[in-house]
């Protein structure tokens, strides 16, 4: 079990959000699952880890490029279904003055790619094949390449890289009788 960080689990955050359990933390992030009380649907929130060690301006810098990862994946989910959908970008504010940015996201319901690979090796089952992975990951590919040509307000485009692609950055949805894979995360591209 993945331990609270935050502290959060059984409170109501930012008005809405009905924190219900931690699902998942990597390096920079913890994710929670909650309750949107507005929309009655569950979310995820991403809840950043804002290291203490950074001066001022570096934690400045830090935020600043955490609001872009959420402007990023807005206009990036607007364009490309492949890509999570952003519903919200706010911060925490902790007891003892403590603040936690946080970016809340659609919900999904299935598993990470990395857990799926891991799943079928434990099962002793073969790995997918070339055509039901091209299928699979063929949406992301999409999503890639529109981040690479990305419109702005003023008719140019910008390149967006991912520096960090990797299958724990993909998430297989299960629902509708197929699966479908989003890209969870853009990091800071």
């Amino acid at each position: 079990m993945t331990p609270d960080v935050f502290g959060i689990v059984g409170t109501k955050q930012a008005g809405v959000f009905r924190v219900e359990r931690v699902v998942a933390e990597g390096g920079f992030a913890v994710v929670y699952r909650a309750m949107h009380e507005g929309f009655r649907s569950p979310v995820a929130l991403k809840c950043l880890k804002v290291p203490d060690a950074m001066t001022d301006e570096q934690r400045g810098m830090f935020l600043e490029k955490f609001r872009e990862e959420g402007e990023l994946l807005f206009r990036l989910s607007a364009l490309v279904p492949a890509v999570v959908r952003p519903l919200h970008v706010d911060v925490l504010a902790l007891e003892g003055g403590r603040i936690v940015p946080f970016l809340a996201l659609e919900w999904l319901d299935g598993e990470g790619l990395d857990r799926l690979v891991d799943r079928r090796r434990e099962q002793g089952q073969p790995p997918m094949d070339l055509g039901t992975l091209v299928a699979l990951l063929r949406p992301v590919a999409t999503a890639l390449a529109q981040a690479h040509r990305l419109p702005t307000e003023d008719g140019t485009h910008v390149a967006v890289i991912h520096r960090d692609l990797k299958p724990e950055n993909l998430f297989v949805v299960r629902g509708q009788g197929r699966a479908t894979v989003k890209i969870l995360d853009f990091g800071i591209a």
